[in-house]
């Protein structure tokens, strides 16, 4: 279970560390801390809807039920947090 939460909660890393390396190849400027961010939370979605449609194998609903399902949580869970920590200065 460690794992599994360690593995799937560093994959929205993967957006700041993908746009820091593609963004400058293709337009040859570095990649702008709102690009950084838009590509991690696009990553997010991804990875959010794929753990979504992964739990439809143990339980009764249809996997893109279920991806879409995820995703909604997921990403109010992730907008309440953020505006939260904004609030709070954090």
């Amino acid at each position: 279970m460690f794992w599994s939460f360690f593995i799937f909660g560093c994959l929205p890393i993967i957006g700041y560390i993908a746009s820091d390396t593609i963004i400058p190849k293709v337009t040859g400027h570095a990649a702008s801390a709102d690009a950084q961010f838009a590509a991690a939370i696009a990553v997010t979605c991804v990875v959010l809807f794929i753990l979504g449609s992964l739990k439809s194998q143990f339980s009764s609903q249809k996997f893109f039920a279920s991806g879409c399902e995820t995703l909604l949580l997921g990403g109010i869970c992730a907008t309440i947090s953020f505006f939260v920590a904004k609030f709070t200065g954090e």
